[in-house]
C-alpha cells in the first residue's frame, strides 16, 4: 500500500494517503482479523520542511514542502497492536530524516512494527549527492551502524527490493535494487542472515 510516495521524473507521480487515514485504520482491523500484514510504503517526514530542491526540479508534481508522516504512522501502529504492519524500502532515503534513531524509537515502541530494507543499486541522488542513512557505503559494504542495528533488531528486519520491468532493453538504474540488497545478506553474521534473509518473511507473512 503507497502512502507518501515522492515523484522523481516528470513520468512519475505522487501520492499521498496518511497510514491514520480512517481507511487504513479500517484496513488494520481486518488486516488483524484474518491474520494478514499490511506493506506499507512511505517517505519518513518527522517534521515538516520545504521539498529538497532536487525533487522538485525532477518533478513539478511534488508539494512545495513534505508533510510529516511519522505521528501519522504511529497512529496506525497504535490502533490496532495485532495488525502486522512492515514499512517498505527501508535504506532508500529521499527525504534525509530516515535515520537509525528514527528506527531504533518505531521498533521499540511499537512491537507490530516490521523494517523491510532495500539497497539501490544507485549511490548518487538525482542532483549527484549521496544518498543519505544508507545501509552500505559506497563501496556496498554494510556500514557498522547497520551491522548493529541488523543484529539488535534481528527478528524484526526482511528484505524488500524494489525492481521496475519494463519493454526497455535497458534496466532501470533508478529502482534497480535486487542484487544490491541481496547481497547484504552475504556479509551478516550467519544467525542473522538466516532471519532476515528467510525466516523473518516466513513468520511474518504466514509462509509455508
Amino acid at each position: 500500500m503507497i502512502s507518501y510516495h515522492l515523484c522523481m521524473t516528470q513520468r512519475h507521480s505522487f501520492k499521498k494517503a496518511m497510514p491514520n487515514h480512517p481507511l487504513y485504520l479500517l484496513l488494520a482491523d481486518i488486516a488483524a482479523e484474518h491474520d494478514v500484514p499490511i506493506d506499507i510504503h512511505m517517505e519518513a517526514v518527522e517534521t515538516k520542511t520545504p521539498m529538497p530542491a532536487r525533487l522538485r526540479q525532477a518533478c513539478d508534481k511534488n508539494p512545495a514542502e513534505l508533510e510529516p508522516t511519522i505521528p501519522a504512522l504511529e497512529e496506525l501502529l497504535r490502533h490496532n497492536r495485532k495488525a502486522r504492519i512492515v514499512w517498505q524500502h527501508i535504506g532508500w532515503d529521499n527525504t534525509g530524516q530516515m535515520h537509525l534513531a528514527l528506527l531504533r524509537r518505531l521498533l521499540t515502541a511499537h512491537p507490530n512494527l516490521s523494517l523491510a530494507l532495500r539497497v539501490p543499486s544507485r549511490v548518487l541522488d538525482q542532483s549527484g549527492q549521496p544518498i543519505p542513512n544508507r545501509i552500505v557505503d559506497g563501496n556496498m559494504r554494510v556500514t557498522e551502524a547497520w551491522m548493529r542495528f541488523a543484529d539488535e533488531f534481528q527478528d524484526r528486519l526482511v528484505i524488500g527490493a524494489d525492481e521496475f520491468i519494463s519493454p526497455s532493453t535497458a534496466p532501470s538504474k533508478i529502482a534497480a535494487s535486487f542484487d544490491t540488497t541481496w547481497s547484504i545478506i552475504d556479509q551478516l553474521p550467519e544467525q542473522v542472515a538466516s532471519k532476515i534473509g528467510g525466516d523473518n518473511a516466513r513468520r511474518i507473512y504466514r509462509l509455508r
